[in-house]
């Protein structure tokens, strides 16, 4: 019993010699192992963050406005296609109907040329211009490809040339819009943090990520597009003993600007270390252990404010790119349904592009060119019966009226 009680003053003593000489932050050198630890994983965690945003630079409101524009020119295309079909010319006034069913026949005739020239082929693809759906932060391979391709399709027809009375005074601004969020789609704008490991965007999924033996640890291929389980050794070009590809801002090639086709590098930045200013004034050397440690205290202090508010911008941060990302579908879904409708409606006016329709055969098939021909003749074929059936329409209506006037006279008599 005594020695339990010996055992208890003795520990009571411990406790107070630690209270009062400061064993606690004196005596544990790893004491901030943890804390440092967990501080790194947050900004790695952060790092990662910071770039899945696809498009950063373009804020709900643009992609949103974008998107409307998409759907109404779409719109506007589909119903003229529409209006060159047997229910559609139901809708058209006379004069409508005449210059509808002239151009159908030179359209007609300008496609049975085109079928007839074999320099150029039929050589359109739907699939190359098709997106399912964006990714968080970079795009894969084909997203990138299939991108490139709408783009230069909306930059190429959607000229006055070939849309006609279409274009809008604010159509060229709102196409340029859309090329430019379709162009940052393909290289968004990356964001380092400083001191954070030794991360940096892979030219191959585009993701800011860490390179084991040259290769990316999301895609596991190399610059040279080589892949990990094909050479666990390493890349056979070198990717494992240099940059190339990823922090230099060389493309797969090994090239600043290169000449083989590949996409442009995106643009990284670093953010600014702001420890200084959060921490102000640091803690003097020449003062006590109690002052100081009073003062580490209230470093301790600001930082959990400071990863409090951080905590809830990222929170935030999070919600508004859920948004966007919702928002990007509805883009892409506009996207997709643009190439189909717009090929219809320039095949239809082929007949007023005044010799330009070659250029449209590298980007229409056959099968929708003879789609459209075969719906010029059709209609061809109808509008001559609506205006017989109108014309027979308005004699009858005429006779009509004539023997009406002819019985009021008799009456009146």
């Amino acid at each position: 019993m005594g020695g339990m009680k010996k055992s208890r003053a003795n520990a009571s003593h411990v406790e107070d010699s630690n209270h009062i000489t400061g064993t606690v932050t004196g005596e544990s050198s790893e004491l901030l192992k943890p804390l440092l630890e967990s501080f790194n994983n947050a900004r790695e965690a952060m790092s990662k963050e910071l770039n899945k945003d696809p498009a950063p630079e373009f804020s709900h409101e643009q992609i949103e406005g974008t998107t409307k524009w998409l759907h109404s020119i779409v719109r506007a295309m589909d119903a003229y296609n529409k209006s060159f079909s047997k229910l559609g010319l139901m809708s058209l006034d006379d004069q409508s109907l005449d210059s509808h069913q002239e151009l159908a026949r030179e359209s007609s005739r300008q496609l049975t040329i085109l079928f007839a020239d074999e320099v150029a082929k039929f050589s359109g693809d739907p699939k190359k211009y098709q997106i399912t759906e964006f990714g968080k932060g970079g795009q894969s391979q084909d997203i990138r490809d299939n991108l490139q391709n709408f783009t230069a399709f909306l930059k190429h027809f959607g000229e006055k040339k070939w849309l006609g009375d279409l274009v809008a005074p604010e159509f060229a601004e709102q196409k340029d819009n859309a090329v430019k969020l379709l162009e940052a789609l393909q290289n968004p704008p990356k964001t380092r943090l400083r001191g954070c490991g030794t991360e940096s965007e892979c030219v191959r999924c585009r993701q800011i990520t860490t390179k084991t033996q040259g290769f990316c640890t999301s895609c596991n291929q190399c610059a040279h597009g080589y892949q990990r389980a094909t050479y666990p050794a390493g890349c056979p070009r070198g990717c494992c003993n240099s940059d190339v590809g990823y922090n230099k801002n060389l493309c797969a090639h090994g090239h600043r600007n290169c000449g083989y086709g590949c996409p442009r590098q995106a643009t990284v930045s670093e953010v600014p270390d702001k420890s200084s200013s959060l921490f102000h004034p640091l803690p003097q050397d020449s003062l006590s252990s109690s002052a100081q440690l009073e003062q580490l205290a209230k470093m301790a202090t600001t930082l959990a404010e400071a990863c409090r508010k951080d905590a809830l911008v990222r929170a935030a941060a999070g919600q508004k790119l859920e948004k966007k990302m919702d928002l990007l579908k509805n883009f892409a879904e506009a996207m997709n349904k643009v190439p189909e409708v717009l090929r219809r409606f320039l095949l239809i006016r082929s007949g007023t592009l005044n010799g330009e329709l070659k250029e449209l055969k590298p980007w229409v098939s056959k099968q929708q060119a003879d789609e459209v021909h075969k719906q010029l003749e059709r209609f061809r074929d109808e509008a001559t019966e609506a205006k017989l059936r109108r014309s027979l329409q308005g004699n009858y209506a005429s006779s009509c009226a004539s023997w009406e006037a002819v019985s009021n006279v008799g009456e009146a008599d």
